[in-house]
């Protein structure tokens, strides 16, 4: 390839890679906006059955009720929920003892409907004096008033820890 072609296709590659990549997979270069969620119940029995972080998507206070019913959870935080708004579930996962627990950033970041949550894991050091019983770590967390059809969480490395997309509907 002679000078004059390598200084004409170079620019013309670097142009289709950093556009496929603004338009491509998550779209990572789009901007995206600062958003505030908030906590508002916790608890550390709340009747996971596995291990894993997972995120539950709740579309209202009704239904962040009844989550919890159906769990058994005993949740702390605001007595009365907003009838309006919608919620999502975090959870850390069973552990085998106590001295695990979460808490989720109120800075969050949104990226078209695409939230983006910022977590702290917290584990016991080998010299902590914990409960010996099964915890299972979990926050409500409300979410923006702007339209979010998918969640993730992030932890304080900036590894994805878990991610919930709710169906398409009409809204």
């Amino acid at each position: 390839m002679n000078g004059k072609m390598k200084r004409t296709v170079l620019p013309m590659v670097v142009v289709v890679l950093v556009s496929g990549c603004a338009t491509g997979i998550g779209g990572w270069l789009s901007p995206s906006q600062s958003v505030a969620v908030s906590e508002v119940r916790r608890g550390l029995h709340c009747g996971t059955d596995t291990d894993e972080t997972r995120l539950t998507l709740l579309d209202s206070a009704d239904a962040a009720q009844r989550w919890a019913d159906q769990r058994g959870a005993q949740l702390s935080g605001e007595d009365r929920l907003a009838p309006t708004g919608r919620f999502v579930m975090v959870e850390m996962g069973a552990r085998p003892s106590g001295g695990y627990g979460l808490a989720v950033s109120a800075a969050a970041r949104q990226r078209g409907n695409q939230l983006m949550l910022q977590a702290t894991f917290f584990t016991p050091t080998p010299d902590t004096l914990a409960t010996q019983a099964q915890t299972q770590p979990c926050v409500l967390v409300r979410l923006p008033e702007s339209p979010v059809q998918g969640v993730r969480l992030y932890d304080q490395s900036g590894t994805l820890r878990a991610a919930a997309d709710r169906a398409h509907d009409s809204d």
